[in-house]
């Protein structure tokens, strides 16, 4: 039966066009309810930026909305209608089962009414939508961030606005999360000044934003330069590492990286940042065909030692899906592994030279001397990290916070977009 009605759903509806008036809100079936009245409601004004209007197209609709057309499937709107009976509003879950519902459904009336979208459906059931749930549902929308992102390099970074917080306003005001999340949205790094030099004061101030995302490493790592946790990564050595993001060896990467320079005697040691978008933004720029091998040609990155693998599969670039946004760079030069067909693999490493000439161009990088009393966060998929070699002893920690849980609260603050 779901497979006779997914075959169903993926034919066209039947062809059907009506002459629709450009200056009309409203284009309906012919009903006895519609009046000359409510036609009239529905005129709008070409001079208004936020005009509405609701067109009728062979097989959907289309809302006009702020300057946006947003085209709905009468099969979704009927999937999603949210009156009581087919949506519970206490638990935001559906309640309507989608292989009920008429493959090729159509509404019999539809009409905006104020900020309304009213629907009535062939058996008489009613829908209403807000045109601004319609609007922030529609796939261009999507998690739609309300902070603009500014790209950045080594020449203009110090011209950014990224208001620094300090630790006793940031563990009491909630102004200081809404700052926090703007700046790793906007710039994809912050800081947090004044914070007591331990471990547990960092964990405290990071719990503030999201639970930890525990990985091999634990949930927060203590680094000595010693190889501290034993384990086989230049990380936990005092050498020089080069521009790169973390754990790309694990499909779904953490989303914020952390660092707490809790002490240091000696030299060097200075954290290298550079805005992994602005890269791949000047790499789609110069070099387009580049781009497009590295958003399109999956790869692979691993991680292996003695009880411990790890790997993952994925592009270099990833792009969303509908908008084409960056949205991830995953970078690591150190755990990339697997061979490519033969005809794509000097594409590859061409494309992958062209973008990395682009990340070791220092006027691309800013250096940053981390001290203690100072807590560093990155966005992972965004901003890449390295450092300069350092002599002495020196204690780091750092560790990561989830993706989710901080978009989750970005999306309970009002940052982004439901």
């Amino acid at each position: 039966m779901l497979s006779r009605v997914l075959r169903k759903l993926t034919s066209h509806f039947p062809a059907r066009r009506r002459n629709v008036n450009p200056g009309s809100r409203a284009s309906t079936r012919p009903h006895p309810a519609v009046t000359s009245a409510s036609k009239r409601s529905c005129m709008f004004s070409h001079s208004d930026a936020k005009r509405t209007a609701i067109l009728e197209q062979a097989t959907h609709l289309e809302l006009v909305h702020d300057g946006q057309v947003i085209q709905l499937h009468p099969f979704w709107l009927r999937d999603n209608c949210q009156c009581s009976s087919c949506f519970d509003h206490a638990t935001a879950q559906r309640m309507v089962r989608f292989q009920d519902i008429d493959p090729e459904i159509q509404p019999v009336r539809h009409i905006l009414e104020g900020n309304s979208l009213n629907i009535t459906w062939p058996d008489g059931h009613q829908s209403s939508f807000s045109v601004s749930w319609l609007a922030g549902n529609d796939i261009k929308n999507t998690f739609k961030s309300k902070v603009d992102r500014v790209l950045w390099n080594g020449d203009n970074y110090h011209e950014l606005k990224c208001e620094r917080m300090k630790y006793n306003d940031f563990m009491h005001e909630e102004e200081c999360i809404k700052l926090f999340l703007r700046n790793i949205i906007k710039y994809g790094f912050t800081f947090v000044d004044e914070v007591p030099a331990d471990i547990e004061s960092t964990k405290m101030v990071c719990q503030r934003v999201s639970h930890l995302h525990e990985t091999i490493f634990g949930k927060i790592m203590s680094i000595t330069g010693q190889g501290s946790l034993s384990l086989d990564d230049t990380y936990f050595t005092n050498i020089a590492l080069d521009a790169h993001t973390d754990l790309s060896y694990y499909q779904h990467a953490p989303g914020i990286q952390f660092f707490h320079c809790l002490y240091h005697d000696g030299k060097g040691g200075e954290t290298l940042m550079e805005d992994g978008f602005y890269c791949a933004q000047k790499l789609l720029e110069t070099e387009p065909e580049a781009f497009d091998v590295l958003a399109n040609t999956p790869v692979r990155h691993s991680y292996a030692e003695p009880g411990v693998y790890c790997q993952s599969l994925d592009t270099i670039i990833r792009l969303h899906p509908y908008t084409k946004e960056i949205q991830q760079l995953r970078f690591n030069n150190y755990r990339r592994t697997m061979s490519l067909p033969l005809d794509r693999t000097m594409k590859f490493y061409r494309s992958i030279g062209a973008l990395t000439d682009i990340i070791e161009d220092q006027r691309n990088v800013h250096w940053e001397k981390l001290h203690p009393g100072t807590v560093y966060f990155i966005d992972n998929w965004r901003v890449m990290h390295g450092r300069r070699a350092y002599t002495g002893e020196r204690t780091l920690c750092g560790g990561y916070l989830d993706r989710d849980s901080w978009m989750c609260k970005a999306q309970s603050l009002g940052i982004i977009d439901h």
